[in-house]
């Protein structure tokens, strides 16, 4: 197989820190260029030959970088996940480094591109009475910008992918990640000692970030051209992962919960929440995914389902309580 020299966009963010720890395991690659706006400490520890770390704007033309090292391949993890009050900034990010990025790949010719999307993207329904496959249509909550930003970007890459200016496009669309440091809102939110819930709610499809990690690794051996799920079997409601979490929880209706955290998110006060509202669509409408084709084409294999995923997440953080604890003695 060809070394691979790689550029990987939101090289310091939560996916892009474990793609990146998971590329450097990897014999076949030769050269990996890590580009963010901060520099990651756990990244910079690393001191791997391979390793370069680039501070930059993907909103900012990426030609030379390209050039300099010779990139054949890309993945793009680089996008504002945290809500934010600031909707432009998001967007320059989110949108504008979609398209920069998509334009500095062609005129470089990169011959693979890798996209980190979204299950998001279908949208959130009340009832589902079949998984979602990649040839659903996407329909992202309207009002929430981190769906509607995935579902943007993922047309700017699928156009792309049809014009033919980048050989190969692979978009992956995972479900709830967890793992790791797992710097999610989400899990923050469901991690608190006191957690609203709305009435009713859904069930979540929970991937760890090892078996994304191996998907990646997977998509980029294999050359991948194409949409691929990502969704690890069996689901949890939220409310059982708080439980889990040993936090206590009001169960509130859909209607009230919306415009308390409404208030609460216009008022900053992230002490309450750190999401507007139309974020907890995500656990009040359904959107479980199908992962039979990654399966069928590249077999792939999860190592945990949903429950396990999440079981590992509780016991990793019962270890750290538990060494904060024994280093404050």
């Amino acid at each position: 197989m060809k070394p691979l020299r790689i550029l990987i966009t939101g090289s310091s963010g939560y996916l892009g820190r474990a793609i990146v720890q998971t590329l450097l395991r990897q014999t076949e690659v030769e050269l990996i260029v890590g580009v963010d706006l901060r520099s990651s400490p756990a990244l910079l520890k690393l001191r791997d030959p391979r390793l370069l770390l680039v501070t930059a704007d993907i909103a900012d033309p990426l030609d030379d970088l390209l050039r300099e090292h010779s990139i054949d391949t890309v993945i793009h993890a680089a996008f504002i996940l945290r809500p934010s009050h600031d909707l432009l900034r998001m967007r320059r990010t989110n949108i504008e480094g979609t398209r920069s990025l998509l334009r500095a790949c062609a005129a470089c010719s990169v011959g693979h591109l890798l996209y980190l999307s979204s299950a998001s993207v279908y949208g959130f329904v009340p009832q589902q009475t079949a998984l979602l496959t990649e040839a659903d249509s996407l329909n992202p909550h309207p009002g929430f910008p981190y769906a509607e930003h995935k579902a943007e970007a993922d047309r700017l890459v699928h156009d792309a992918r049809s014009l033919g200016s980048i050989p190969a496009v692979a978009v992956l669309r995972p479900s709830f990640i967890i793992g790791g440091d797992n710097d999610n809102p989400l899990y923050e939110h469901l991690a608190r000692r006191l957690v609203f819930l709305p009435r009713p709610m859904s069930s979540l499809q929970l991937t760890h970030i090892d078996d994304l990690c191996s998907a990646v690794i997977l998509l980029l051996n294999h050359r991948a051209n194409g949409t691929y799920n990502l969704g690890a079997p069996g689901a949890l409601t939220p409310l059982q992962m708080v439980e889990r979490l040993h936090g206590r929880v009001i169960l509130l209706p859909q209607a009230l919960l919306h415009a308390c955290n409404q208030v609460a998110w216009n008022l900053r006060a992230r002490w309450i929440t750190n999401a507007p509202s139309n974020a907890l669509s995500s656990l009040e409408g359904y959107w479980l995914i199908s992962s039979d084709k990654i399966r069928a084409e590249l077999g792939f294999q999860f190592t945990r389902d949903s429950h396990q995923a999440f079981d590992s997440l509780v016991q990793q953080h019962a270890r750290l309580r538990y060494e904060r604890r024994f280093a404050g003695q």
